[in-house]
């Protein structure tokens, strides 16, 4: 399997900035995208076990469910994703359906 093209950055099915990756029970991988501040992704893509481009959600910002540098992702056993907003110095919390569930502040 295959995500993205080699050297090649762009929109989904393409990756851009990949940061981090996980891959949740049910086989699906999220990816975190933007990794400097001069015009990163700024977004989690979410693909099929098979590498099938399903969603993504995000985009530049400091609202809820936006990023400035998502660095990291992690899933935790009720399968939440927790993404660490670099930048935006707080972890968002998402299903796995991209709905923003929680946002912790006080980091950084």
């Amino acid at each position: 399997m295959a995500i993205g093209e080699k050297a090649t950055a762009g929109t989904p099915p393409l990756l851009n900035e990949p940061t981090d990756v996980v891959v949740a029970p049910s086989g699906d991988i999220f990816i975190t995208e933007g990794h400097s501040f001069a015009g990163g992704a700024n977004r989690v893509t979410k693909y099929a076990s098979d590498g099938t481009f399903v969603m993504e959600w995000g985009g530049t910002g400091s609202g809820g469910g936006e990023f400035n540098v998502p660095h990291t992702i992690a899933l935790d056993s009720q399968g939440r994703l927790f993404v660490g907003d670099r930048a935006n110095n707080r972890i968002q919390i998402f299903d796995q359906a991209g709905t923003l569930l929680d946002v912790w502040y006080q980091f950084g």
